[in-house]
């Protein structure tokens, strides 16, 4: 699908990038004229993939997303956040630690550590999203699960999934908008504006047309910008963010996606850089959780997955965040 807004920011990228290069040459920069109302698609939206889901090590669901394969190779990406059930065996192992971190208290507008989540009624429920988990012991955990991994799939690595595989399985394009009712309307209910998080959904409320559960909503979400050999390389932002953002460790940015239960996503994006939290990477807030991605061979995939696969449109990383030719975007 394409619609009349990502490509008027997919013009208005090439125009900036055109205009860098050929100074004496400028094009003008695109605009709608007249009032805009909600998302207008120029394409049909896609129903033509066929759900397809992998029971994965630590007992998540691996959901195969409709990307063009890289090297012979899936893109997959958990249906739901990692549950306090799956990260207490991860601690029962002796890998982790039990998750504490801070609350954010209404009365008083202000995060408030010595939070246990574990020790709280409304928190504790092995079903619901574990929280108070920073970005090294989240990573710490899909090493964990790496150290599972059965031998049919030992050439894969679970990881936390690549910012723009994120936004990918969550708006079915890498291309993020400003608009709310692009996120609100992923799925038939999304959980926000409340006190704990929920359970994980089950029978199919809060999924998105790609199967995957609770992208917008319930907990914020982890995730890292390239992996490479196995190590998660951080986001390189631009240096006005660093002041901004008054870190020593310039460089060294990961990425948070989806929203928490606490937010009223009618006026809060989803997307949030790391360095807007105070605590950046060390963030164990009770609203932050993860969940995981990885890559498969597509040979263990279904023959008629192969296939629709190989039909997919490539996704270059590269240009995941600079804009890319049409022939190359990622909408399915």
């Amino acid at each position: 699908r394409l619609s009349l807004q990502e490509l008027i920011q997919w013009l208005n990228e090439r125009a900036i990038e055109h205009n860098s290069i050929y100074p004496n040459k400028k094009v003008p920069y695109p605009y709608t004229f007249g009032q805009e109302r909600g998302d207008f698609y120029l394409t049909v939206d896609s129903s033509e993939w066929t759900l397809h889901e992998i029971p994965w090590h630590d007992g998540s669901t691996m959901v195969v997303l409709p990307i063009y394969p890289q090297y012979n190779k899936a893109f997959c990406i958990s249906k739901h956040p990692v549950t306090n059930e799956q990260y207490r065996k991860f601690v029962q192992s002796r890998y982790g630690k039990e998750p504490t971190g801070e609350n954010f208290y209404k009365p008083e507008k202000r995060w408030k550590g010595d939070f246990r989540p574990w020790q709280t009624k409304e928190f504790n429920d092995p079903s619901q999203p574990v929280v108070c988990v920073s970005y090294q012991e989240a990573e710490k955990y899909c090493n964990w699960v790496n150290d599972i991994t059965p031998s049919q799939f030992s050439n894969t690595l679970t990881h936390l999934p690549l910012v723009w595989v994120w936004d990918f399985a969550a708006l079915g394009t890498k291309f993020r908008t400003s608009n709310p009712d692009t996120w609100l309307t992923q799925s038939r209910e999304i959980h926000h504006e409340s006190t704990s998080p929920a359970p994980i959904d089950l029978i199919g409320t809060r999924w998105n047309d790609r199967g995957i559960s609770d992208m917008f909503g319930n907990v914020w979400e982890w995730c890292c910008s390239d992996i490479s050999d196995g190590r998660y390389t951080p986001l390189i932002l631009p240096i006005a963010n660093y002041y901004i953002g008054n870190h020593e460790d310039i460089g060294n940015h990961e990425e948070l996606r989806g929203g928490g239960f606490l937010d009223n996503l009618t006026n809060i994006e989803p997307f949030l850089h790391v360095y807007s939290l105070v605590d950046g990477i060390n963030t164990r807030h009770s609203d932050l959780g993860f969940r995981t991605a990885t890559k498969v061979d597509i040979e263990i995939l279904p023959d008629d997955i192969k296939l629709r696969l190989s039909l997919c449109k490539k996704i270059s990383n590269r240009k995941a965040f600079t804009g890319a030719s049409i022939t190359d975007r990622g909408d399915y």
